[in-house]
């Protein structure tokens, strides 16, 4: 951003998104858990969704991504993984619906996101996520065993 007042120009102020701390070791734990492939849908430029990915260790962004376009971005995802988790908290991801897995975060997550997932955690801290993966893992292991 340029500052200005009364038509002089002061300086420059930039701004950027930081990832969430434990991001990376929340996204190796996925992946031990057999997560083969973690994107990330952002309406950042590429240069800055690229940033954030590499910083946490994400395998994929998409990048420009528009609130109306998410939908088909996951019909998309899905077609060559099958399976499409979506993490959100915020308004636009009302669309966590729309997942095969909707899961929102409780502790930031807005009423609408939370109303309209299958999953949500208590809190917004993501690193409860690996848990909560093997635990429906094993509760769906259990109920397959009983039936």
């Amino acid at each position: 951003m340029l500052v200005q007042a009364d038509g002089q120009f002061l300086g420059v102020v930039g701004l950027a998104d930081t990832p969430r701390e434990g991001m990376r070791e929340v996204l190796e734990r996925l992946h031990r858990l057999g997560i083969r492939k973690t994107i990330m849908l952002t309406g950042d430029n590429e240069r800055v969704g690229r940033a954030i990915a590499n910083a946490v260790g994400l395998d994929e962004v998409k990048a420009g991504v528009l609130p109306e376009d998410e939908v088909r971005a996951m019909e998309e995802l899905g077609r060559p993984h099958g399976q499409v988790a979506m993490v959100g908290a915020g308004v636009n991801d009302a669309r966590l619906w729309r997942a095969t897995v909707g899961i929102a975060m409780g502790g930031a997550g807005t009423d609408v996101a939370l109303e309209t997932a299958g999953v949500a955690l208590i809190s917004d801290d993501l690193s409860k996520l690996p848990f909560a993966v093997a635990l429906s893992r094993a509760s769906r292991r259990i109920i397959r065993h009983d039936l």
